[in-house]
C-alpha cells in the first residue's frame, strides 16, 4: 500500500466515498493522530468546565469563561501559527504543537491534584488553547496535502469526522472518568492521548509531504500575504459572513450545557451524542453534497442547529436533550464541512495552513465573543431563556446572509470570479 497518496490515484474525481483517503498510510496515520489530539482537547475542555462548575459554585459566567479561555488564544495565535505551518515542515510543526499540549496536560494533571484556584485553571486552559491554535490549521492543512486533489472533498469531510470523532470519544471518556476517578484522571488521559498522537505523526515519512522548494518569504511577509489572499478572495469573504453568527451562537451549547445537567454521566453522554450526530452526518454528506449547493447546505445546517438549541431551552428530561444534541451535532457537521470545503477548494498548497488559520479565527472569534455574551446573559436571565435568545440570534443572522452564495454554487464554473 503506497504511503504517498500522490503516487497513485485510480479513483475518478467524482468518487465521493468519504473514507477513500484512508487507504493511504500517511494520510491514515495523520488522521488517527488528529482524532486522538482533538479528542484530548475536548476532554480537557469538559474536565475544566466540570471542575470550574464546582470551584465557582455553578456561576454561569465563570463556567463560560473556560470556553473563552480555550478559544481566545486560538483567535489570537492561529494566524501566526498557520503562517509557520506554511513556512516550516508541517510534520515537524505538528510534533512541536503536540509536545506543547502534552506539557500543558501534565501541568493540569498535577495542579488538579491539589487545591485549584479558578484563576490558575483559566491560565492553564489558556495555555492549552495556544496548542490548539497550532494543531487546528496544522492537521487541516496536512490532511489536505496528504490527499489527492481529486479527493479533497473526502479529505475535508474526514477532517470534520476527526473533529467529531474526538468530540464523541473525548467528552464520553471525560464524563466517565469524572465519576469513576475524578477530574485529575481526565487530564492524565489527555496527556496519554497527546503522546499517542505524537508517535503517530512521527511515523509519517517526511517525503509524504510536498517539497517546499525555492525561496521562502519572511514570516511577516508570509503572514500579511495570507491575510491579503483571504481578504481579496470573494469565496472566503462570503463564507466568513455566512458562518460568523453561527459560531457566535453555536458556542452557547458548549458554554451552557454544564448548567443544563446535574449528572456527570449525562454530561458526557450528551456530548458524545452531539459528536455521534456529526459522525452520522459524515455518512450522508457526500451524497448530500451532490444534490445541494454549498450555500443551501449552510442554510439548512444553520437553521436546524438553531431550532435544536431553541428546543433545548424547553423543559424536558435528559433523554430529550440527548436526542436534540444528536440533531444539533449533525447540523454542526453540515455547516463546518460546507464552509471548510468552500475555502479549501480555493487554497493552493502554499497558502493552505494560513487560509485555514483565518477560517479558524472566524470560528474562534465567534466562540470567544459568544462565551462571554451568553455567560453574562445567563447570569442575568437564566440558562433556558438564554438558549432561546441564542436560537433567535442564530436565525436572525441566517436571515441576513441567506442570499449570499459561496464557492461555485451558481454553476458558472470553476475559477470564475464575479465582478
Amino acid at each position: 500500500m503506497p504511503l504517498d497518496p500522490r503516487a497513485t490515484d485510480t479513483h475518478k474525481a467524482t468518487d465521493l466515498r468519504v473514507w477513500t483517503p484512508l487507504r493511504f498510510g500517511a494520510f491514515r496515520a495523520a488522521w488517527i493522530a488528529a482524532v486522538f489530539a482533538i479528542g484530548a482537547i475536548w476532554m480537557q475542555d469538559v474536565g475544566a468546565g466540570w471542575l470550574m462548575k464546582g470551584l465557582s459554585g455553578g456561576d454561569p459566567l465563570m463556567v463560560a469563561l473556560v470556553q473563552a479561555a480555550t478559544s481566545l488564544p486560538v483567535m489570537l495565535l492561529v494566524v501566526p501559527a498557520g503562517t509557520l505551518g506554511d513556512l516550516v515542515d508541517r510534520r515537524r510543526f505538528l510534533l512541536w504543537a503536540l509536545s506543547w499540549l502534552a506539557v500543558t496536560s501534565a501541568a493540569l494533571t498535577l495542579m488538579s491534584l491539589g487545591n485549584v484556584h479558578p484563576t490558575w485553571l483559566l491560565a492553564l486552559t489558556f495555555a492549552a488553547g495556544a496548542g490548539k491554535a497550532m494543531i487546528l490549521p496544522g492537521f487541516a492543512a496536512a490532511g489536505a496535502e496528504l490527499a489527492q486533489r481529486s479527493q479533497l472533498q473526502q479529505a475535508v469531510g474526514l477532517h470534520s469526522v476527526a473533529n467529531n470523532a474526538g468530540r464523541i470519544v473525548g467528552p464520553g471518556i471525560a464524563g466517565l472518568l469524572v465519576v469513576a476517578a475524578g477530574v485529575p484522571a481526565v487530564f492524565a488521559a489527555t496527556l496519554g492521548a497527546f503522546l499517542l498522537a505524537w508517535l503517530l505523526v512521527a511515523s509519517v515519512p517526511r517525503d509524504s509531504f510536498a517539497v517546499r522548494g525555492g525561496p521562502r518569504p519572511g514570516f511577516l511577509e508570509a503572514l500579511l500575504g495570507g491575510l491579503r489572499h483571504c481578504w481579496h478572495d470573494f469565496v472566503f469573504r462570503r463564507v466568513a459572513l455566512r458562518v460568523a453568527t453561527f459560531f457566535l451562537c453555536a458556542i452557547g451549547v458548549h458554554a451552557l450545557l454544564p448548567l443544563l445537567v446535574t449528572d456527570a454521566h449525562w454530561f458526557g453522554i450528551g456530548w458524545a451524542f452531539y459528536g455521534i450526530g456529526a459522525i452520522a452526518g459524515a455518512f450522508f454528506f457526500p451524497r448530500f453534497a451532490t444534490s445541494l449547493a454549498l450555500s443551501r447546505q449552510l442554510t439548512i445546517g444553520i437553521g436546524v442547529h438553531a431550532a435544536a438549541l431553541g428546543l433545548l431551552s424547553a423543559p424536558g428530561g435528559n433523554l430529550a436533550r440527548t436526542a436534540l444534541l444528536l440533531v444539533a451535532g449533525a447540523a454542526w457537521y453540515v455547516v463546518v464541512s460546507a464552509g471548510q470545503l468552500a475555502v479549501q477548494r480555493e487554497l493552493p498548497n502554499a497558502l493552505r495552513a494560513r487560509g485555514m488559520a483565518v477560517f479558524t479565527i472566524v470560528m474562534m472569534g465567534g466562540f470567544v465573543a459568544g462565551a462571554l455574551l451568553w455567560g453574562s446573559v445567563a447570569r442575568a436571565i437564566g440558562v433556558h431563556s438564554t438558549l432561546q435568545a441564542v436560537a433567535a440570534t442564530s436565525l436572525a443572522g441566517l436571515a441576513l446572509t441567506a442570499n449570499l452564495r459561496v464557492a461555485r454554487d451558481d454553476g458558472r464554473g470553476h475559477g470564475h470570479r464575479p465582478h
